[in-house]
């Protein structure tokens, strides 16, 4: 049994912080397709939690989506970009079936894939400006 990290390996996100004193417990989800928004949901027990599929991310290495970027922030005709985007995905594809099953080394920067739906984590720099994390 290996004790690294793998890149193509499933994983869940589980946190723990403290409240006044009190030890709450919670992992990462996400619902599908239709809503990509990540929850932080809480657990007093984990054999309890129902909705376990919502919690698995497969480890893949970083890639810089470049032509993801681009292709949002153009307005007009986006055909020229496709082969473009096409051909940039199956560089990454390569990339991961290449580094599936490779140890992942401390400081590495990989993406998290949520399994049911196909989504990216992704983050922001950003501050929220309500509610807990503000």
């Amino acid at each position: 049994m290996t004790t690294f990290l793998t890149y193509g390996q499933t994983i869940r996100i589980h946190c723990q912080f403290s409240n006044g004193g009190e030890e709450v417990y919670g992992l990462i989800t996400s619902k599908s397709f239709t809503d990509p928004t990540l929850y932080y949901q809480t657990y007093r027990q984990f054999k309890a939690i129902t909705n376990y599929r919502e919690s698995l991310f497969q480890i893949l290495p970083k890639s810089s989506f470049d032509i993801n970027d681009e292709m949002n922030k153009t307005s007009g005709n986006k055909q020229s970009l496709r082969g473009r985007a096409k051909t940039e995905r199956e560089q990454f594809e390569a990339i991961v079936e290449k580094k599936k099953g490779e140890d992942i080394c401390f400081g590495a920067e990989v993406v998290f894939k949520h399994i049911d739906s196909g989504y990216y984590i992704c983050g922001s720099e950003d501050c929220a400006r309500s509610g807990v994390g503000a």
